[in-house]
Order: structure tokens, then sequence, then C-alpha cells
């Protein structure tokens, strides 16, 4: 069995919810050497970790925790392998990695998995390792955090207020976007870009016309969003989920390496489910160093 060292956030989603007996299970696993609690800053803590007395880095929390984590890590030259633990709400990247398995179950899994090298992205120098949305789907996605907020006393107005000013933005193309140099045709109201890492990534087939000229393998898929293909919107995460193609849909996925963006306003953003707000010129690439996880094998 690994020796695992642990670092909690007690205020994730699923941690937050059950309480203390998920928290000591998880505490006294017999593959946990160390414990840590994440308060604040990431780097602090990841300072803790004794590398020399244990294998792998579990982080237990949510994509929030486990993406300040990841970036701390890679900003230290962690050599620890990463075991993403699925204890917050969404839990993209575990279940990426590991579908519907359990934190528990992964603790007890964890001796028959491999290293794995997955590659990260950067959104203006922000780690991201699913997905990134730039206008028009981040303020839906901000409605639907209001209503997760636990500390905000009107919810429901919250979300109402981002799902209106979502509205509004779909019909005001602010958005003009270039793929590995080329620039893509008009404007448009919002960008919604996934890594391979993204089980959904792979249902994906990419225009032919806009595939890498050199033959490398691309990094990302983008779709953009334009008023006048918000139907065609609503129906990509069914022809998405179903595995079916259809030719004659106008918001089919562009693959790229680099991306740049600019607009004539502040850019509000989303990575890996996480708020931020940018300049008016952003850049999506493909960060030089890969996040090692463990995963189980094929």
């Amino acid at each position: 069995m690994p020796r695992l060292a642990i670092i909690i956030n007690p205020r994730g989603g699923t941690l937050a919810r059950e309480g203390a007996p998920l928290l000591d299970a998880l505490k006294a696993h017999d593959s946990v050497q160390q414990v840590e609690t994440l308060e604040g800053d990431a780097a602090k803590v990841l300072s803790a970790i004794k590398l020399d007395r244990v294998d792998a880095l579990a982080i237990a929390g949510g994509d929030g925790t486990i993406r300040a984590v990841t970036a701390a890590a890679m900003e230290a030259r962690c050599p620890l392998p990463l075991l993403p633990l699925p204890l917050g709400t969404a839990n993209l990247l575990p279940r990426a990695l590991y579908g519907d398995r359990d934190a528990l179950s992964l603790l007890d899994e964890a001796d028959g998995f491999e290293r794995h090298d997955l590659t990260a992205g950067a959104l203006d120098g922000h780690l991201f390792l699913i997905a990134a949305a730039i206008g028009f789907p981040t303020a839906l996605a901000r409605a639907r955090e209001s209503l997760r907020d636990e500390d905000r006393r009107h919810k429901l107005a919250g979300a109402m207020r981002n799902a209106i000013a979502s509205l509004g933005q779909a019909f005001r193309p602010r958005l003009t976007c270039r793929f590995d140099d080329r620039p893509a045709k008009g404007r448009a109201s919002g960008l919604y870009v996934t890594l391979a890492t993204d089980p959904l990534h792979e249902t994906i087939a990419p225009d032919p016309e806009t595939a890498d000229q050199q033959g490398e393998a691309t990094s990302f898929a983008a779709v953009l969003t334009r008023w006048r293909h918000i139907g065609d919107m609503a129906a990509a995460p069914v022809d998405t989920l179903t595995r079916t193609d259809n030719p004659d849909a106008r918001t089919r996925p562009i693959a790229f390496n680099v991306a740049e963006i600019r607009s004539r306003k502040p850019l509000a953003a989303m990575i890996d489910g996480e708020p931020l707000t940018l300049g008016r010129h952003a850049r999506i690439a493909r960060l030089p160093d890969p996040v090692t996880v463990l995963k189980p094998s094929e």
C-alpha cells in the first residue's frame, strides 16, 4: 500500500456536508501517513509535507482546492504524484480520472494505480486541468455557484442577476479570437475550452480545416458561442453525451494549441469551475510540464 500524505480542505462540498465521520475516516486510513489542513496558502501547506516519507499526495476538497494544490505543487516542482479525491460539488478532475469511485475507495485502490502524466492548460497563467470559459458561459456558471454558496443570504436573487447578465452577454458579441494564429470569423459572445483530460473532449471530432498544420496532437477543443447559434449550443450537450455528430451544426469545435482572446471590456472567466476576472486580452496555452497523477492502469 502506498504511503500517502493528504491535504484536507474541511470546507469542501462533501466534507462540509458529511462532517466529522468522513473526515475521521480519511485521516485514519491505513495508507495515510501525514495529514495537513488547508487554511489559506496552498504553497505553505505543501511545504510541510515530508517528501521522503510518502509516495503520493492526496488532495481532499473540491475543484478549487485541487486546482490550488496542483498549482502550488507545479510551482514547487513537487516530485510526488497527485491523487485528487472527489470531495467537492462538481469533482471535475476526479470524475474524469476515476469515474464514480468515492474518496475512500480511491484510497483503498491506490496501490494498484500507476503514474500518469496529464497535459495542463493555463489561462493567462492560471492553471486549469479540465475546462476554461470566457464570456457568456461564465455568467451562467456564476449563477449556479450563487445557488451553492452557503454563506450568501439571498442565493436565488444572486443567481437571477447572473442569469440575466448571461442573457445580456449572449446578445453582445465582444470576443475576438485567434487559434494558432488563425483568426476566427466574426465576434463571439462566449468561449468554452476543454482539455483532453475531459472525458467529453474525446467525443468531439475537430474540424479538419482547423487541425494543426504540423501534425502535432492538439491539446484543446474550443466552441465559440454566438447569439444566432444559441439553439445549436443547447443541442450540443445532447449530441456530445450521445456521441452523435451533427454535420450541419454551426458550433463545431476548433482544435488548437494556443488561443488569443481580446475584448473591449474586462473578461469574466471560469477555470475548472472557479471564477476570475481578467483584463481585455487573454491567452490560453499548454503548460510545458505535465501534472503527474495516480490513475488506474488502462
